[in-house]
């Protein structure tokens, strides 16, 4: 095999540290140099004091970690003893990380600092406690009351107050829990660093190719006399204009530079006065604000737009994003007048040199945008037959109101309320098998773009036709990208040569170029082509298109033609506004949202099979404008929805632990059934079990799934269930970081953790209730942030969010009226803690029942497996919904199959039937696509690595086979859609990511195999694995090495039966399969 590297195997905490910090010494090892003639209690010690066990720990137990901090020199006597206590000492040091702040001119960020603040005018200290005068103590530091212990003080005594004075003012300190599992006491949170950049090796120097950008030249005459200064005069005007935030010296590299795709999504169309779409670049853009190509200042702001950092204005290359502003990588420069009149006012312009031959160019570009007739364009390049206007009733419902969870039921729509009625909809139906048949195809799109470029940005921009062809099949790969792919400036700027208007003007043809004007020249060429495609391309898109995913296609991108979706998506609003909606006037609206933390949502339309359903974004940070008392006006994002309903979720999910731990100590009177398939698993395999011992084994399946069930729910009622499940009259949040490292990249991850108010612990107690049986190789970081959260103010929130949700359609508000809003953080919780009270009050015969039962729900999907027929009529009874008593052997239940004789559970593959692999992913061009291509896999084996279907006592071991056999089926079509985007891949790479699957799936198996029983061999497993990836790339002609190969593996001996192994892999387990492409 070659020499790759391995991608799955867990990163220990140790390594983990050493990408964040230069030097990880144990403590021991840094007392030990700095203190070489004192004596230190060792671990095998046999005569060692009971009580000096708890500096062993200390010692070996912390890791001291710095970043250029030099060790303490060694000292050679024995330190005097200390006149200051452990207390005095750890304030003195708290008291100068804030001086050393304050010198800075900002707040001090080290975790021995946070929960205090030096006090000021505005702060005054009361009293004058242990800490001083100085500064005063707002949240409990837990670390604090750690340093200040017997064990540290013991320590104090040995080491002296220099060294531990250092110890805790240079270095941060990790200390030791379970499972590998660190959390940090002192310093910097990790959680704030950055890593380390990792070594690469030097390439050799590579020899400019002046072809990139010069104009080619054969054989270069010497230089003239007069070429510097020639070359000065020329390049004395291109000095740019100083801005504030400009930092030229780390410019962010093309490849850095990732077009905002997000905004191309659920644009919506302009109007003009009689209602219709109208094609063709926005009112606000450049082209249509700055029109008259004869005016000299028309021409020059469209040069500022175009290069604004040659003109010193806010770019993507050197300026960095206001977080108050957007949430997006990089700005909109859709309009920046006011900055071009504030730069020109300060320090005035001049347009660069090389520049000024192109504003004949802009002019000319500006009269090509004004003869260009994009309706007609696009109408030609993406038709829609009929599409004329005509009305009559179509017999198929294209809308589906079903709300929008994607588990939930149609909703039936009366003709009277509001029947979908276009003809030109059912005559397109009658060629087309669905709804999302009817977008534009990429080929069409792409044409469209290309042409709309051709026809308005002059041939001199391009350098040559060469150049054009280049960018355009960049602009198809882009039209091309799936839904959450990126694509860089970097992959644009490849393979352009021959630019002729880079050079400056006084600069002869065969000239030989310095590196200073070739990086010049790359500088400029990199601004048009972002410009080309976040000002030209993007705004065409969003212009002429609703472009959105679709559960049916995954992640392939649609474009519907903004006419055409104006036709599909108005009577579904008008449904929707006089259905589940109120009208809210303007100015109650206003005056609403003025006196209370949530914003606004915002609604729109996903298309599906056989429809489109409501989508609710509560996510979404809107810009709010405050006016001052100066009357100056103040914009800011301000906080979504769903980070404000944040501490409600945290309080509910406790809730929702303490009432599991509840009905599992009290599962006789109260069987609620479980949330989960991970709850369904660890509660019912006992149960499981013993319904599969009755004999004969007659068993009764009833299904039930309740339609609409997110819109039907009472707000009223479950206000009221929600009043009585809160238990506590305060609630205290505690916030904290977990640093990781996931496929060799370290990832952080916050979160709020609730609990009753009297229950404030230490955070090492707290770090060790965290940990649990899949927590390990983690940093855990206290963020020293508490916040108090009273019942009256959860109740409130939740009143608000349920009974006076608005949501803003077109330019009207809207309050929800019916049901429980979608898209929230709660909704699911509210869900359940609502049909689990309808389940304690309304099946009480699950108590008195004379049969084995088993009730199991997730979300609005009831399943009731009972040997009692009477039983499972009377269920039914009860939910008189849409239910049916099941006497199939598949039965398919939330994305699973149960086998009704024997209560194995397997995966359902079904749901890919029709769908393309390619469609599901998502492609990493850009940064180490080879590894990205192991992230991407690993990752969707994860999510599908649930113990239920490997547990030997809940399976049996020949449907524990099938799963594996089929999740690595999966797998190897998901490995041959990446691959067949990597450009000619080598064998050996393709062997070598088949041997890493193969070992990550053998990984996933003995971690569950810790608390389930599974005695799958390693060897069985890849014996499976390559018998997955025979059948998957036997039906593909590029892999014949690799076959063979994987013949010659798959005839290797296994320990495990090899009749029960060839079993699993036969026909009958492959046919759900047939039906995939990849």
């Amino acid at each position: 095999m070659p020499p790759f590297t391995s991608q799955y195997e867990p990163v220990s905490a140790l390594s983990l540290l050493k990408r964040f910090y230069s030097s990880v010494v144990p403590l021991r090892i840094i007392v030990e140099f700095a203190l070489p003639c004192v004596s230190f209690p060792q671990k095998d010690t046999s005569h060692l004091p009971k009580e000096h066990l708890h500096l062993i720990e200390l010692l070996d137990g912390i890791l001291v970690c710095s970043n250029g901090n030099s060790l303490p020199q060694p000292l050679h006597h024995i330190p005097s003893p200390p006149s200051a206590s452990q207390t005095d000492v750890v304030y003195r040091v708290i008291r100068m990380l804030f001086k050393q702040g304050i010198k800075r001119k900002e707040k001090p960020n080290n975790l021995l600092t946070h929960g205090y603040i030096w006090g000021s005018d505005r702060v005054v200290v009361s009293a004058v406690g242990p800490a001083g005068a100085e500064f005063v103590s707002v949240f409990p530091n837990s670390h604090v009351s750690t340093l200040r212990n017997d064990t540290w003080q013991d320590l104090l005594h040995i080491i002296g107050e220099e060294l531990m004075h250092l110890l805790l003012l240079s270095f941060s300190l990790f200390v030791r829990l379970e499972k590998d599992n660190y959390y940090q006491l002192t310093g910097t949170p990790l959680s704030d660093l950055k890593p380390l950049p990792i070594p690469t090796k030097i390439d050799k120097k590579r020899k400019i190719d002046l072809d990139d950008l010069a104009v080619p030249d054969f054989k270069r005459p010497p230089l003239p006399r007069n070429h510097k200064r020639a070359y000065s005069d020329s390049m004395c005007s291109e000095k740019p204009i100083k801005y504030p935030r400009l930092n030229s010296s780390h410019a962010s590299s093309p490849n850095a530079i990732q077009f905002v795709r997000s905004r191309l999504f659920y644009a919506r169309p302009a109007y003009n006065i009689k209602n219709e779409v109208q094609f063709g670049l926005r009112r606000i853009h450049i082209f249509n604000r700055y029109k008259n190509p004869d005016d000299l200042d028309h021409c020059s702001t469209i040069l500022q737009y175009m290069f604004p950092r040659q003109f010193g204005l806010h770019n993507v290359f050197t300026c960095t994003v206001d977080r108050k502003k957007t949430i997006q990588p990089f700005q909109d420069y859709t309009v920046r007048d006011k900055e071009i009149l504030s730069a020109a006012r300060q320090k005035g312009y001049k347009i660069p040199t090389r520049l000024m031959d192109l504003l004949n160019v802009v002019s000319r570009m500006i009269k090509l945008h004004s003869r260009c007739s994009y309706s007609a364009m696009v109408k030609y390049y993406c038709p829609v037959p009929r599409l004329d206007g005509s009305v009559e009733y179509f017999h198929e419902e294209i809308i589906e109101h079903d709300s929008w969870p994607m588990s939930q039921a149609p909703l039936t729509v009366t003709n009277e309320a509001a029947s979908i009625a276009i003809s030109q909809l059912a005559y397109l139906s009658k060629k087309k098998s669905s709804l999302t048949e009817l977008d534009s195809s990429h080929i069409e799109v792409s044409a469209f773009i290309r042409a709309s470029i051709s026809r308005v940005i002059p041939k001199t921009f391009w350098g040559s036709t060469r150049n054009f062809q280049v960018v355009m099949s960049y602009i198809d790969s882009f039209i091309r990208l799936r839904r959450y792919e990126l694509f860089s400036l970097h992959q644009v700027l490849q393979n352009i040569k021959e630019m002729t208007w880079l050079s400056p003007k006084s600069m002869q043809l065969c000239q030989k170029t310095c590196h200073s004007d070739i990086t010049k020249r790359k500088e400029i060429l990199a601004e048009f082509i972002y410009w080309i495609f976040d000002s030209i391309v993007i705004p065409l898109l969003r212009s002429h298109f609703y472009i959105s995913e679709c559960a049916k296609t995954r992640n392939r991108v649609l474009y519907f033609r903004h006419d055409l979706w104006k036709k599909i998506s108005e009577p579904a609003l008008n449904h929707l506004k006089h259905s589940m909606f109120q009208d809210v006037p303007l100015i109650e609206a206003t005056r609403i949202l003025a006196r209370r933390q949530l914003s606004f949502s915002f609604i729109r339309l996903l298309p599906k099979e056989a429809g489109v359903r409501p989508i609710m974004n509560l996510r979404r940070r809107g810009l709010r404008t405050e006016i001052r008392d100066n009357g100056s006006t103040h914009t800011y994002l301000q906080s979504s929805i769903n980070s404000v309903l944040g501490p409600v979720h945290s309080i509910l999910q406790f809730e929702k632990v303490w009432y599991n731990c509840a009905l599992l100590d009290n599962a006789a009177t109260r069987p609620i059934a479980p949330w989960s398939l991970c709850i369904l698993y660890n509660r019912n395999v006992s149960k499981a079990k013993n319904v599969q011992k009755v004999s004969p084994p007659k068993l009764y399946f009833a299904k039930v799934d309740i339609q609409a069930c997110f819109d039907t729910i009472s707000q009223d009622q479950l206000l009221a269930i929600i009043e009585e499940m809160l238990t506590e009259d305060e609630y205290l949040l505690q916030k904290y970081a977990s640093v990781c490292c996931k496929l060799d990249c370290p990832r952080r991850r916050f979160y709020t953790k609730a609990r009753p108010s009297f229950e404030l612990m230490q955070f090492e107690q707290f770090a060790n209730e965290l940990i649990n049986d899949t927590m390990r190789h983690s940093i855990l970081v206290d963020r020293v942030v508490y916040g108090l959260m009273e019942k009256s103010e959860v109740l409130n929130l939740l009143t608000q969010h349920i009974t006076n949700n608005l949501v803003k359609i077109g330019k009207r508000y809207y309050r929800q009226v019916q049901g429980i809003p979608q898209g929230s953080v709660l909704s699911t919780i509210l869900c359940n803690f609502f049909y689990g009270h309808f389940e304690r009050r309304c099946i009480k015969f699950l108590t008195e029942q004379s049969g084995v039962s088993v009730l199991i729900r997730i979300v609005d999907d009831f399943l009731f497996i009972t040997t009692d027929r009477n039983n499972a009529q009377e269920f039914l009874q009860i939910m008189h919904d849409v239910a049916r008593l099941v006497g199939t052997r598949e039965f398919p239940y939330c994305g699973n199959i149960l086998n009704t004789e024997t209560l194995d559970v397997r995966q359902d593959y079904s749901r890919y039937d029709g769908v393309h692999i390619k469609d599901t992913l998502t492609v990493e061009y850009n940064k180490n696509p080879g590894t990205a291509i192991l992230s991407k896999i690993f990752n969707s084996m994860r999510l599908k690595g649930n113990a239920m279907f490997f547990d030997e006592e809940f399976n049996s071991r020949y449907t524990v086979l099938v799963n594996i056999f089929q999740n690595l089926i999966l797998a190897a079509m998901r490995t041959h859609a990446y691959i067949s985007f990597s450009p000619k891949p080598l064998g050996e790479y393709i062997k070598f990511v088949v041997s890493q699957i193969l070992d990550f799936q053998c990984t996933i198996i003995r971690g569950l195999a810790r608390n389930c029983k599974c005695s799958i061999t390693n060897e069985g497993i890849k014996w499976l694995g390559y018998h997955a990836f025979l059948y998957v790339f036997a039906k593909k002609g590029r892999y014949i090495d690799v076959l063979r190969w994987l013949r010659e593996m798959s005839k290797q001996s296994v320990k495990d039966d090899k009749g029960i192994l060839v079993k699993a892999v036969h026909y009958r387990n492959l046919h759900v399969f047939q039906k995939i492409r990849y």
